[in-house]
C-alpha cells in the first residue's frame, strides 16, 4: 500500500458559496489520489490538488485524501474546514519589545485566531518597515538606526469581513522634552521647583544645574 498522505494544505475555514484549492505533496509510488469531501462541498480530482465548492448550504466538515496504488489506498489525511460565518475578533495585544533600539530587526506576534484567514500588518515610525510574515500572526519588523516614536498594528480577516484593529505603541530614542516649567527668577538661599511634561517610553531624566546649585 501507500505510505500515509502527508498534510493537506489550504485555508482552514471556508466561506459558502466561494472556491478554494487543497492540495498534498505527491506520495512516492501513488498512481491517483482519492478525495473525499464533506456535505455542501463539490470538487472532483484524482491529483494532488482539489478545487472545493462550497455551496450555500456548507455547514462545515473534513476534507479527506488518500493515496491510491494497484495494492489499494493508504491512510488518509485530513484537514478540518469549518465554515465561516461571521468575522473575526480583535486580536490579542500584540506582543514584542518597546522600547526598542536601533538598528535591529524584531518580531512581533499575536496569537492566531480562530475563523481567521489573513492578518493585515501596518508600521508608522521614520524609516521602520515589515521585513516579512504580513499576511500571518508574525511579523519580523525593521527598527532603523536613531528611532525615535512608532506604532505597529494589525487587524485579522475572514471572507466575512475584518476584525477591529490591535496597536501597539513604539518607542526608541526619547523626544525631545518640553519647555521646562518653573519660576523664571530665583533668589539665593531658596529652593525651586522645575519640572517638564512626561515623554513617551519611560526613559529617566537627567537634570544639570548651573553654578554648582543642590538639586
Amino acid at each position: 500500500l501507500p505510505v500515509p498522505a502527508g498534510a493537506i494544505t489550504g485555508q482552514a475555514g471556508a466561506c459558502r458559496n466561494t472556491s478554494l484549492v487543497y492540495s498534498i505533496a505527491a506520495v512516492p509510488g501513488a498512481l491517483s489520489y482519492n478525495w473525499s469531501l464533506p456535505a455542501g462541498a463539490s470538487g472532483t480530482s484524482t491529483g494532488t490538488s482539489i478545487t472545493v465548492n462550497f455551496g450555500p448550504a456548507y455547514a462545515g466538515g473534513f476534507i479527506c485524501v488518500s493515496a491510491v496504488n494497484a495494492c489499494g489506498s493508504g491512510v488518509q489525511s485530513c484537514i478540518n474546514v469549518p465554515a465561516l460565518t461571521v468575522r473575526p475578533t480583535v486580536p490579542a495585544a500584540i506582543s514584542g519589545p518597546s522600547p526598542v533600539c536601533g538598528p535591529a530587526t524584531v518580531t512581533y506576534s499575536v496569537p492566531a485566531l480562530s475563523g481567521a484567514t489573513n492578518y493585515v500588518w501596518s508600521v508608522t515610525g521614520s524609516g521602520v518597515s515589515i521585513v516579512s510574515g504580513n499576511g500571518t500572526n508574525t511579523v519580523q519588523v525593521s527598527i532603523p538606526t536613531g528611532f525615535g516614536q512608532g506604532s505597529i498594528s494589525v487587524y485579522a480577516q475572514n471572507c466575512v469581513g475584518n476584525s477591529p484593529t490591535s496597536n501597539l505603541s513604539l518607542t526608541g530614542i526619547p523626544t525631545h522634552g518640553s519647555s521646562l516649567f518653573g519660576p523664571v527668577i530665583n533668589c539665593r538661599n531658596t529652593t525651586g521647583s522645575f519640572s517638564i511634561s512626561v515623554v513617551p517610553g519611560n526613559p529617566t531624566y537627567s537634570w544639570r544645574i548651573p553654578g554648582g546649585a543642590p538639586i
